[in-house]
């Protein structure tokens, strides 16, 4: 598994490397610092305290859209770049399989994906202390609901996204066709998510 780690590693530096990825990490923690003022939350959670697990899940859903973004420049393009440039055989002359350099580069990306996802939650987590925040939208500090959200939803929303658009890559290697697939996954979650709304509703009103 040295060359699996090799790879992992060149990436993991060529990434970090990447201006893309610093504004991207900007950006996002920018959302995540200001979301827990910005976004209501609806239907039988509308009155709960702005830093329990129920609202941290409701964010996190709406930047797991985001993300998706996120994936394709750095797990998907990656995977493509060397097909791209016509580059890709010169890795597979070498002693390199194919598994090791998919996985390598996957694990890169992903790794970066899932500290992104930790810091997000440790701003909402900051920002929900800021003193322009109304005091009785906000309970007590507990690290519970921020790790509970990055368990239950982060973490699985992250592994199954970028593993369907990596596999897309993959054997597609287009990226024009993994833009089909984030347009496909968000149309997907975005109506899996208005139907939840409103079954909330429906069982809040009941």
């Amino acid at each position: 598994k040295a060359m699996f780690y090799e790879i992992f590693k060149f990436d993991l530096r060529l990434q970090l490397k990447n201006p893309l990825l610093w504004i991207t990490v900007l950006l996002f923690g920018a959302l995540a610092f200001f979301s827990t003022e910005a976004i209501v939350l609806d239907g039988a959670i509308q009155q709960a305290n702005i830093n329990t697990a129920a609202m941290n899940l409701q964010v996190m859903a709406n930047f797991t859209l985001l993300s998706m973004l996120f994936v394709t420049l750095f797990i998907a393009h990656p995977l493509l770049r060397d097909h791209e440039y016509g580059i890709a055989e010169l890795f597979f002359s070498k002693p390199l399989s194919k598994s090791d350099y998919v996985l390598g580069r996957f694990s890169a990306g992903f790794a970066l994906i899932l500290v992104l996802c930790a810091l997000m939650l440790a701003l909402m987590a900051l920002g929900s202390q800021m003193p322009w925040i109304d005091a009785k939208k906000v309970g007590p500090l507990s690290l519970f609901p921020y790790v509970y959200t990055f368990l239950i939803s982060a973490l699985p929303h992250m592994l199954f996204i970028a593993g369907l658009l990596a596999l897309l890559a993959s054997v597609t290697r287009s990226m024009l066709m993994v833009y089909v697939g984030v347009v496909a996954i968000a149309g997907l979650m975005a109506g899996a998510q208005s139907l939840m709304r409103q079954l909330d509703s429906q069982t809040f009103a009941a």
